[in-house]
Formats: structure tokens, sequence, C-alpha cells
């Protein structure tokens, strides 16, 4: 379970699926929403219903109610919110309502079975799930899974520059700057986020810290914490390979389909206005402090 901007729990993602005892499921609970779209494509480019990995799940559930609950948790008037009144409470206070838990369990059946015909299938012993969503883990654990959970993190600026288009280049697109409301929205989102991760992993095993700048400068030394996070042999990964690796990854960052190699991208640093760069460190700092960013630098 992997929690941050898209670009970089791709990055990660990709890195991790290259290791041959590791498959990768991509963004699981957006396969219902998936199979709705007739020229929606797996990682490997075939439709879903013919994949080789996910074709099988989908016929085994032929009136799809089990495979429609993996999207549950995020009904069209929550979905993209950080902040879900429905889930909240239980989220924070570790309890789940009786009908919650009666839910959950199918929610474990469909997610295991996914699980386990991946790992059968690639011949792997570590499966990932890269869906990014405190409401998803707290749903699973809710269901009794055990989850190792990746706590993959931003900095708040670069966050907030790439989801609100803060850069020079960006700005001369749009032909304006982004409103400074709408940059301190963003940067309270960062922050809410990473407070709920903080505290749905709190009751269980503690999620391993990633920086997306430490894995993007050292992509070896991180993937060594993770081999020892699984029990893998760190020798596995071929961090070269994350591009021409084969997988069956649902959902991710654009940039699964690009060619480049891995780059730190830390444009925010020359192209985010100062002004917003301060807003976004004074809403976001009592937390980035927590994960090793400073103000300066």
């Amino acid at each position: 379970m992997l929690s941050t901007g898209r670009s970089g729990s791709t990055l990660l993602e990709m890195l991790l699926a290259t290791h041959p005892e590791v498959a990768s499921l991509g963004e699981l609970h957006l396969l219902p929403h998936l199979l709705d779209d007739p020229d929606a494509r797996c990682q490997c480019g075939a439709a879903l219903r013919t994949c080789p990995l996910w074709g099988p799940i989908v016929a085994g559930h032929p009136d799809r109610a089990p495979i429609d609950t993996l999207s549950w948790f995020r009904e069209s008037k929550d979905a993209g919110r950080v902040v879900r009144g429905r889930w909240l409470p239980g989220l924070i206070t570790g309890r789940a309502t009786r009908r919650t838990r009666a839910r959950a369990r199918s929610y474990r059946v469909i997610t295991l079975k996914a699980a386990q015909q991946a790992a059968t299938r690639c011949g792997a012993s570590v499966v990932v799930d890269a869906s990014k969503d405190p409401y998803r883990l707290h749903l699973l654990r809710a269901g009794g899974v055990e989850v190792l959970v990746v706590h993959l993190v931003r900095d708040p600026r670069g966050f907030v520059a790439s989801t609100v288009g803060g850069s020079a280049t960006s700005r001369e697109r749009a032909g304006s700057r982004p409103r400074a409301w709408r940059v301190a929205r963003v940067a309270a989102r960062w922050s809410v986020q990473q407070l709920l991760f903080e505290r749905v992993s709190a009751r269980e095993e503690p999620p391993l810290l990633v920086r997306y700048e430490d894995l993007a400068s050292d992509p070896e030394g991180q993937l060594e914490r993770l081999a020892r996070l699984t029990g893998i042999d760190p020798a596995g990964f071929d961090p070269p390979a994350f591009r021409t690796t084969p997988g069956h990854a649902l959902g991710g960052n654009p940039m699964r389909h690009r060619s480049d190699p891995i780059v730190l991208d830390e444009r925010w640093r020359s192209e985010l206005d100062r002004r917003h760069a301060t807003l976004v460190w004074w809403i976001c700092a009592p937390i980035a402090r927590r994960y090793g960013y400073r103000g300066r630098g």
C-alpha cells in the first residue's frame, strides 16, 4: 500500500516490479471503473477482460458484485475527497460498524483473491497495491487483512506545484498563476492526507517511510530497505529495467508510458512562486519537518 502523489507512487511501483518475486496490481480499487470504460487497458496493453491476469479474475465474478465492492469506499459524492464524513470517524477511532465489518469481509475476499491469483500467475511472493488511500487501508484492516504499508511522501511544495500547475511553464500555458486560496487548499490536503495515513497505520506495524527525493536520487538504497521489509533478496531488483519490465498494473501516472530514465524532479525550487512556496511551507511545516524536509535549501 503506497501513499503520495501519483508520479512518485508509480515510480516506486515500477521499480518494485523489476524484482521477479514481486507482482504489482497498480491501483486495484480502479478495477470496477476500468471495466466500464471500453478503452481501458492493462499495463500489458490488453483489454482487461482478455488480459492473462485480469481476465480470469473478472470471469470468476460474472455478476460483478464482489468486484464492484472494490470501489464501495469511494462513492461518487466522496470520490477524490481526502475528508470523507462517512468513513472518518471509524478511521480515527479504529472502530468499524457492524455493517462496515460485514462489507469489509467481502472486500477482503476479492482483494485477497486478486492478490493470490497475481502471485500464482507471476510466480511472486510479494504483491503491491498502489491504491494510495487511507480509507481503503482502513477497510482492508477492518476485514482482517495484514498489510505492510509503504508511506511514500514528497516535499509538499513539489506536490502542490505539480497539482495546481504552479510552475512558470504552467503559468505561461494557462496565462495566469494559481490563486493563493487554491495553493493553500492543496497544501492543507497534503497535510491531512499524511495525518490520516499516520493514524490508520498507528495501530499496526509502523509503515516504512520513503521520501520521493531519496527514491529518485538513490533507488538502489531505497529498494534495499524495501527488500528488508518484505524479506526478499535485494539483488533481484533491476532499477535500469523499470520501464521495460512487463506488468499488469492498473491506473498510475502517465509517466508509466514514457521512456526517460529516473530523474529527480525538483523544478518547483526555481519555478514555484516564492510567495506560494512560503505559504505551502507555513501550512505543512509541522508535518514536513517530521519527514526530514526543511524550509530552505
